[in-house]
């Protein structure tokens, strides 16, 4: 059967449809302002430990408060609290607009209207994605919506560097805090689920650090410890060998997420035919020494050849990555929200310990590159799902 055949059948339903565009405004919001928000933050806080430590309370808050947040579904139902929680998502980005008069306020507010967020918004998101995706198919139906993210978000750095260069952050704070708003309108035609988060508070905490379930534990925090390498610190390098030059970094990246659409459909197709463990196993040592080959860049050309390379590594091992985790869920049954509640902590709780270190590691060197070095490491970490 042809590739197109192969997407053809795996012909997504209309709640996974309307879940996914939903996702994708979402994700344009995010990865329009994501890109450089670690750069805007150092800009008005002036030390790159300040900046990680407001992330580091970002997560380390939702690590303790994402089995309340699963609790309050079970009242909500899933469809009411993923509703409820896009103006909190827009609030945050909103609050930024302030950030030079009011820094300490702002922070704050920030920090509680993303933990809200995230506390009403993941664990629901990632139940009804299980739900509402079929066995056999997910490899392919979760690519195809990487596809749709990455064929919009081809344009949003290059959109976002001249908003910044001509007009200022604050603008695109305003653009992207209302769009964000938009994501509210397919979640009113989904379906209503209602899930129930049958595991107490303490209950929670004991099988996130369950013997039995230790890999997953484990190959969930490497990717959060691995995400905030990637999503904090490599722009935060890339955008000082640009000098500084906003729009040159996101017309560069832009044309990074250009190469990565057609490798996304082939390994969406690739990881429902082989085995997934398979397929990580391999890939994830190519990505993990694309790490290493980012160490040693030192010019705008090198960043768009090391960054295509690693771009394609990481599509190929977080293809059946994805694909995997979301199997793993459902195979949980009854208990997919526990089990997705489980994974936001692993994942938070990852990203907050690598903070911890990076800020340790930058109060004794400059050199952001040498925090490549962990993110090889993390990812070396993610085959033990």
């Amino acid at each position: 059967m042809s590739l197109l055949a192969n997407y053809r059948a795996a012909k997504p339903k209309t709640s996974l449809l309307l879940l996914s565009l939903s996702r994708v405004v979402l994700e344009v919001s995010g990865g329009t302002i994501g890109l450089f928000l670690a750069t805007y933050l150092l800009t008005r806080l002036g030390d790159i430990r300040y900046v990680l430590a407001f992330f580091l309370v970002n997560y380390l808050l939702y690590v303790f408060l994402a089995a309340p947040g699963a609790m309050l579904m079970s009242r909500l139902t899933i469809k009411r609290s993923i509703i409820l929680s896009i103006p909190f998502i827009s609030l945050f980005y909103l609050s930024l607009y302030w950030i030079d008069k009011y820094t300490i306020a702002v922070l704050i507010f920030a920090i509680s209207a993303n933990t809200i967020y995230k506390m009403l918004y993941w664990v629901p998101y990632r139940s009804n994605l299980v739900m509402f995706s079929q066995a056999g198919h997910r490899g392919r139906q979760l690519s195809q919506l990487s596809m749709a993210v990455a064929l919009i978000s081809v344009a949003t750095p290059a959109f976002s560097g001249l908003i910044i260069t001509y007009y200022s952050f604050n603008a695109l704070f305003l653009v992207v805090g209302f769009f964000s708003l938009l994501a509210i309108v397919p979640l009113f035609f989904i379906p209503q689920n209602n899930e129930s988060y049958t595991f107490s508070y303490s209950q929670t905490w004991r099988l996130l650090f369950a013997k039995q379930d230790r890999s997953l534990l484990l190959g969930y925090m490497s990717d959060g410890m691995e995400w905030t390498v990637r999503f904090l610190v490599w722009p935060l390098f890339v955008w000082q060998l640009v000098e500084q030059n906003f729009q040159t970094m996101g017309f560069l990246f832009s044309l990074i997420v250009f190469t990565s659409v057609l490798i996304t459909a082939v390994m969406g197709d690739y990881t429902d035919k082989y085995n997934k463990h398979k397929i990580m196993a391999l890939s994830t040592i190519f990505y993990s020494a694309g790490w290493i080959f980012k160490m040693f860049v030192h010019a705008p050309w090198q960043i768009f050849f090391a960054s295509t390379y690693h771009r394609f590594a990481r599509i190929t091992m977080r293809t059946p990555y994805i694909a995997l985790a979301y199997d793993k869920s459902a195979d949980a049954g009854c208990y997919i929200d526990e089990y997705s509640a489980l994974r936001e902590m692993s994942i938070h709780l990852g990203r907050s310990i690598m903070l911890l270190i990076l800020i340790i590691l930058f109060t004794f060197t400059p050199h952001l590159e040498y925090s490549f070095i962990l993110g090889a490491l993390s990812s070396l970490m993610f085959n033990l799902l």
